[in-house]
């Protein structure tokens, strides 16, 4: 998963002792989290503080406190934030919670777990649906996106066909299901041999996508090339709702995912 460089931090102030359906607090709201696929969340536990109540909350041994302060923060975009916020808010009973925009500088896992998650999967074999699905599950993770897509090319090179889809809505799987060479972003991406990216397709007059795309409520979108032994077999595209201009690390990264995938490309 990748985060924009311009996130959201949620910060939630708690004390030790709150507790939901059963459960303490912290501990509900950072797997509710989890479970709405956020970035992160950390726990930071406070020796000393007060709230709304004026009550002192204190690790002091003359003035030990069962409920001390606790803080949990959340970064990701506020897109994703402002979705989690009416999970949150019936779990507040009292306590404190913030939002501001932050900067992401670096967020990358000390392994690299996509490729790893990649081959794996390549190399796991059985049907190619059902893998390529799970490849699309893990770029769309990897790279915070909503929609993707993936298309092999054709012996005769002329036109792309349709392999796998993940978010796109069903009215437009007709129109995605072939791409001429040349139309579309797809189609550009194989005329041009490198890779094609719009910060809001929604807006975008350049001409690049095709007629009804904006039907797929995209806004930025990034699409490369599949190469297999230098040869072009394919195209692999994510997209998000979201006005996002994709960087060129994270364009990189995706050429890099898909150099890994384009076997799956293969007759």
């Amino acid at each position: 998963m990748q985060i924009p460089n311009q996130a959201s931090l949620l910060r939630i102030f708690i004390g030790e002792s709150d507790r939901w359906e059963h459960k303490p607090l912290y501990e509900a709201i950072v797997l509710a989290a989890r479970g709405a696929k956020l970035a992160g969340a950390t726990v930071l536990r406070g020796p000393m503080g007060y709230g709304k109540s004026s009550r002192l909350h204190t690790t002091k041994i003359l003035q030990l406190s069962m409920d001390l302060p606790l803080v949990i923060e959340i970064v990701d975009t506020e897109e994703k934030i402002n979705a989690f916020l009416p999970l949150l808010n019936p779990m507040m009973g009292g306590g404190l919670v913030t939002l501001e925009k932050v900067r992401v500088i670096h967020y990358r896992s000390g392994v690299d777990d996509l490729s790893d998650r990649l081959m794996r999967l390549v190399h796991a074999g059985g049907n190619r649906e059902i893998v390529l699905a799970g490849v699309l599950d893990a770029l769309l993770d990897h790279f915070h996106s909503e929609t993707g897509a993936i298309h092999r090319l054709a012996a005769d090179q002329q036109v792309l066909h349709l392999l796998a889809q993940k978010g796109l809505p069903p009215q437009l799987l007709d129109v995605v299901k072939t791409i001429p060479v040349g139309k579309g972003i797809a189609g550009q991406v194989i005329a041009q041999g490198r890779p094609v990216t719009l910060c809001n397709l929604q807006t975008d007059t350049s001409g690049v996508a095709r007629p009804g795309a904006r039907q797929t409520g995209v806004g930025g979108a990034l699409c490369v090339p599949l190469r297999q032994d230098g040869n072009l077999v394919g195209t692999l595209g994510i997209g998000t709702k979201r006005e996002y201009e994709y960087t060129p690390e994270e364009t990189a990264r995706l050429e890099e995912a898909g150099n890994l995938i384009a076997p799956l490309c293969l007759e």
